[in-house]
């Protein structure tokens, strides 16, 4: 996904996985930030089970089912540790939505992560995507 004509402006050895994967592991893990709950966008399908061999001892991770033809999808780590454990996951075109369950209470929590589209979309295709979220939230 990450190809050197996409991002002609980035060196082509910072585009090799194997050099940005240590700075994205590093960014989730980083004391600092201590998210029980993190959401991504952009992901490579094919290198998140990679991802998650680094990321597996402390986050349970749930990416979007995406067609065989779109190679990258949303996810959603979850830490081991923390109060919530995944109940239920839907994915959507550019969304993954998860049912997070408390642990100790049972309440729901909904977490919807979202890779929003930056390109200009008709009026016709907004009120297309509107009609249709009524009709899911309807059933």
């Amino acid at each position: 996904y990450a190809r050197r004509e996409k991002y002609h402006w980035v060196y082509p050895e910072h585009i090799e996985w194997e050099f940005r994967k240590p700075m994205i592991v590093d960014t989730i893990l980083n004391d600092s930030i201590n998210a029980d709950l993190v959401c991504l966008q952009e992901v490579q399908v094919d290198l998140f089970p990679d991802l998650m061999l680094d990321l597996g001892d402390v986050f349970h991770g749930v990416l979007q089912n995406v067609s065989k033809t779109h190679n990258v999808a949303t996810a959603i780590l979850v830490q081991r540790d923390c109060p919530f454990r995944i109940k239920r996951v839907e994915s959507r075109s550019r969304a993954l939505i998860a049912v997070l369950e408390d642990k100790t209470t049972s309440h729901s929590l909904y977490l919807c992560s979202v890779h929003l589209d930056a390109g200009a979309m008709n009026y016709r295709d907004r009120e297309s995507r509107g009609f249709h979220q009524s009709q899911r939230e309807n059933q």
